[in-house]
């Protein structure tokens, strides 16, 4: 799915435009549509969206909000269950880990997305679900799984620990 065609499916009332359009006309945009978001499209890079500050911040503040009462949560067994199905709904590759290893998920996701949302950006939590995403990965593949959570075989000559008195 397209940046465009993901702001449409969200519900945002975006424009899309070149970007040197934006740069044209930009005082007639904002002043027919003050409410409204735009995406603006590059030849060379990603497109920007350009959005109220009323808008960016009454995003930042509901999503901080939301991951403190999240986090708060936590504390209750029925509702770390409650949000392991919905993390299980929105990242359908959590069912793969194991019971123990997806409540580390759960408080892990809860707890960056806290962070995140008290800093207002949040590529740490789309780092943390990349490399979550990547340990369901080895789970879904048991022999891999097994591999890499058993003992290592070593092979080859020991290495001497490092001197640490020359340091």
């Amino acid at each position: 799915m397209d940046t465009a065609a993901l702001l449409q499916h969200t519900g945002w009332m975006t424009r899309t435009m070149p970007i040197t359009t934006f740069v044209r006309e930009y005082a007639t945009l904002l002043e027919q549509a003050p409410d409204e978001d735009f995406l603006l499209e590059r030849r060379a890079g990603a497109p920007v969206l350009v959005r109220p500050l009323r808008e960016a911040r009454a995003d930042r503040e509901v999503a901080q909000d939301l991951a403190v009462m999240l986090r708060s949560m936590l504390g209750h067994l029925d509702v770390l269950e409650l949000l392991n199905t919905t993390l299980d709904e929105v990242y359908p590759w959590a069912v793969l880990l194991p019971p123990d290893i997806r409540d580390n998920f759960t408080h892990e996701a809860v707890q960056t997305l806290r962070a995140c949302a008290a800093l207002g950006r949040f590529g740490a939590y789309t780092d943390l679900l990349d490399s979550w995403k990547a340990t369901a990965e080895v789970y879904a593949d048991p022999d891999l799984a097994r591999r890499l959570t058993g003992p290592v075989e070593l092979t080859g000559p020991a290495v001497a620990a490092p001197d640490t008195a020359a340091a």
